[in-house]
């Protein structure tokens, strides 16, 4: 078979000869199935499904207009499917030439021997075989080419997924764009030719105008970038206070991240890397940081982002989206996205999810000083020593049905997950004697976990958690309901602990309020324009109603555009979005939450929504209470 030089440029051709080769295989190993060894089941299910993705990616690709020769999108996207195409073809044409050279590993022979002693042969050389077989191009057995094969249709799936969310973004992106532009011009004709008399001079007035509506709309979006600035971690050196992204940074590799608006500083010279994801941290301050190379330093540094305007809070969590998307595409079209701050994963349902680290609360405080941790589950007490560190961390996933199962139905992209883990490692023993030893331990807490600091023991409990003991046999044990008590060497130590768990808790509390959920439904979502709840006015707002399917409660979030300003309500069970949506009739006051995000901090106030009627809620009894300053 010929080999396919598509330079990193897509072409459908291509993809659709590189399907039919999956199939092919996959039709080769499945002729007499029945007698087909097992050894095969998972391949030839694997194959089709590679087949499958390709068929799926060469429709999305056609839909978008990429014509049959070359393809049409952007650079860097180019790129990342290219790679991700060129490892698949590579994987099955060496896969191609092992069943070429072994033709008793083809099932179909086995119906070429009438006698039953010929065939038994046969299966005696296909097992003695299978074993001495460099399966893939890096010489790798039978276990690898299956690890390969779900790596290549993760990646797949995950870049079709991708590129519906992309291409979903960018035509929301080009409509809030025209509608941008219509109020522009229709606040032009306002000030410059309502009432303005016809007159033999309008002609040249209305060029004029033209012209300075013109210019003054380019100035104005250029005054009203979204901004931030940057400090090194370590240190909080100010590097620029007035910085914004390279508009090429998603497109090309390689290009600098920042930008320098405040004209001090041109030397920002940094430069995306693998690990490179923005990652809220849990500090007062709206604060995420980014690992990235310094080309002046040789050497990779810790950034930290802030001071972004609350207008473009939303703006500013979009990048952070996009990037981790891009950053897992780019993962998967080489190493398979499998680390701590990014990997692909596939659950019960069949569908496949990117996991991408969303928010991480410091440990500094406490990690070198952990005594041992108590499991206490079922009266029974398990105590885990040796802590060689830990973490804690929270994760936003984006689902990827299988290909069989993919419709037309909305990508929602990434969402948050509903648990925090706290991540801890043990130290590694010399002997290894001991295969029951846990060498990993995953705790996960949600908003509502009850944690208590205990003074006495110098430690911190969490009550009726769930998580995953890996064991160094590397099986592993789930953990349901259990108390988990982390002992400190000092009452400092725990205090360290103690907050940083309570400030991811009220991380995962502001989420709560403020989006849908992985796994939680849509059960209403609607456009309602500028309202007024209480003395918050949302401008350009959304109303969603989203149920969680485990404790069945609703809530309905009122959201502005600029991504600042959240009011959040808490429904009976037959309530319905259809509160929002026009109509003369009122509802009774609800509980409610109110949540205003600025440069310095995030205030939560809980108080009566107030009466419903019409796209608005007025105010009925004020019922205030202040809940926090996140």
């Amino acid at each position: 078979m010929r080999t396919i030089n598509m330079s990193f440029r897509i072409s459908i051709g291509d993809i659709l000869v590189i399907s039919g080769l999956a199939y092919s295989i996959g039709k080769t190993l499945t002729a007499g199935r029945k007698s087909a060894p097992a050894e095969f089941g998972e391949v030839q299910n694997q194959l089709f499904a590679i087949s499958n993705a390709l068929k799926l990616l060469s429709a999305t690709l056609r839909q978008e207009g990429v014509p049959n020769t070359e393809g049409a999108v952007e650079p860097e996207e180019d790129e990342i499917l290219g790679r991700m195409v060129e490892n698949c073809q590579t994987t099955l044409q060496h896969l191609d030439g092992v069943l070429k050279s072994y033709p008793e590993l083809r099932t179909d022979i086995d119906k070429e021997y009438d006698d039953e002693t010929a065939r038994k042969r046969w299966r005696r050389q296909f097992k003695e075989n299978i074993k001495k077989i460099k399966w893939t191009a890096e010489g790798a057995d039978l276990d690898k080419l299956r690890q390969n094969l779900a790596t290549h249709i993760n990646a797949l799936n995950l870049a079709i997924a991708a590129r519906g969310c992309i291409q979903t973004g960018r035509t929301k992106a080009q409509v809030d764009l025209v509608h941008g532009m219509l109020g522009e011009i229709h606040e032009w004709y306002l000030n410059n030719l309502k009432n303005v008399p016809t007159t033999p001079g309008r002609s040249k007035a209305a060029n004029s105008g033209s012209a300075g509506y013109c210019a003054s709309s380019k100035q104005g979006r250029s005054e009203l970038e979204l901004t931030f600035s940057v400090n090194l971690d370590i240190s909080n050196h100010s590097l620029c206070v007035k910085t914004a992204f390279n508009p090429d940074l998603l497109r090309t590799q390689g290009t600098r991240i920042f930008r320098c608006l405040c004209g001090n500083h041109d030397d920002l010279d940094y430069t995306l890397l693998p690990v490179s994801l923005l990652v809220r941290l849990t500090n007062e301050r709206p604060t995420w940081r980014i690992h990235a190379f310094s080309r002046a330093h040789n050497s990779a540094v810790s950034l930290l982002l802030s001071n972004m305007p609350s207008a473009y809070i939303a703006d500013f969590k979009s990048f952070v989206a996009e990037l981790a998307l891009v950053q897992g595409l780019r993962a998967s079209s080489t190493t398979g996205a499998s680390s701590m701050l990014m990997y692909t994963s596939v659950r019960g349902d069949g569908c496949g999810y990117l996991s991408v680290l969303n928010t991480q609360s410091d440990t500094a405080g406490f990690r070198q000083e952990i005594r041992s941790i108590t499991i206490t589950s079922n009266e029974l007490r398990y105590i885990v020593e040796s802590i060689d560190s830990v973490q804690m961390l929270h994760y936003m996933m984006m689902m990827f049905p299988h290909p069989s199962e993919m419709t037309e139905k909305e990508n929602l992209g990434f969402l948050p997950c509903r648990n925090a883990e706290i991540v801890l490692h043990t130290k590694s023993t010399m002997d290894g004697s001991d295969n029951g030893d846990i060498t990993q331990l995953i705790v996960q807490f949600d908003h509502l976990t009850v944690v208590d600091e205990i003074g006495h023991t110098q430690g911190v409990l969490l009550k009726g958690v769930t998580g995953k003991a890996y064991l160094r046999n590397d099986e592993h044990l789930d953990i349901h309901q259990a108390d988990i008590e982390l002992t400190f060497t000092s009452h400092e130590a725990a205090a360290s602990c103690w907050s940083s768990v309570n400030s991811l808790q009220r991380y995962l509390f502001l989420s709560y309020l403020q989006y849908q959920r992985l796994e939680e439904i849509t059960s209403f979502r609607s456009n309602i324009g500028d309202v007024m709840i209480r003395d918050m006015q949302l401008l350009d707002a959304q109303a969603t109603v989203v149920q969680d399917p485990i404790t069945n409660g609703q809530r309905m979030i009122v959201s502005s555009k600029c991504g600042s300003k959240f009011v959040t309500m808490i429904l009976s069970s037959a309530a319905s979005g259809s509160l929002l949506v026009g109509g003369s009739g009122t509802a009774s006051n609800l509980p409610a939450y109110f949540i205003d995000i600025n440069t310095e901090r995030t205030r939560v106030v809980e108080q009566s929504s107030g009466v419903i009627s019409s796209f608005a809620l007025l105010p009925e009894e004020d019922t205030n209470m202040s809940l926090c300053d996140v």
